[in-house]
């Protein structure tokens, strides 16, 4: 059993549309979770929220702002940020193909989905889709909504599976180009370029399995 899908919807790829499902890939059950406890009687601490000037704070009396200068906010209408947010279109619309590589990895967000088919109509189009993404040496640019907002992702043939994997916008990414005055110029003799060569060919992992590295700090835990 897969478990119970995160998001349900369809891939468009032109007039066609294949119905899946999806799984988040991240597994929380993994991770050791630790939480504060009161030490006289194991009670679970829990932290009020408490204005400097009037004391603790019912729900009712918190409003949302921006910090549009040192300790000067503008109150933000809940409802007007509600009006931001798309209604979700169940689509995953591919905009289209790209090299593998055009995205660098500095762009991932961090969350990645498993997609299914979602029935049996979808089977064929789910195989279709993926076999031609793997023949052609491609993976799908395309923007989901999700959360409420709308997101870049690219959609890869991975095995078996179709995966969805968040991006970032290229906004929200420091470019590399800030650092790189920090960087030194060295000159390099070929005798030393020949050097790090070597030992980079001996300890080249021909065989990586990722699998492999367990997460020593978790299971000690």
């Amino acid at each position: 059993m897969v478990g119970r899908a995160t998001w349900k919807g369809f891939i468009k790829l032109s007039l066609v549309s294949v119905p899946v499902r999806a799984f988040t890939a991240h597994d929380s059950g993994s991770e050791v979770r630790l939480n504060q406890l009161h030490a006289g009687c194991n009670a679970r601490v829990r932290y009020a929220k408490r204005c400097p000037e009037h004391g603790d704070l019912d729900a009712s009396e918190i409003v949302t702002g921006y910090e549009y200068a040192k300790d000067q906010y503008v109150v933000v209408d809940p409802e007007e940020v509600a009006k931001l947010r798309k209604q979700s279109d169940k689509a995953i619309a591919i905009e289209g193909f790209i090299p593998p590589e055009a995205v660098d990895p500095i762009y991932q967000a961090g969350r990645t989905y498993y997609l299914l088919p979602d029935g049996v109509a979808g089977n064929k189009p789910y195989v279709l889709l993926r076999e031609g993404m793997k023949q052609g040496g491609v993976v799908g640019f395309t923007q989901v909504i999700f959360s409420g907002r709308e997101q870049l992702a690219l959609l890869r043939p991975v095995g078996d599976l179709l995966v969805l994997s968040l991006l970032q916008y290229a906004a929200a990414v420091r470019s590399p180009d800030e650092y790189v005055g920090e960087v030194p110029r060295e000159a390099i003799g070929q005798e030393e370029l020949a050097l790090a060569r070597t030992l980079i060919d001996a300890t080249r992992i021909n065989d990586f399995d990722l699998a492999s590295y367990k997460d020593t700090y978790v299971e000690k835990l």
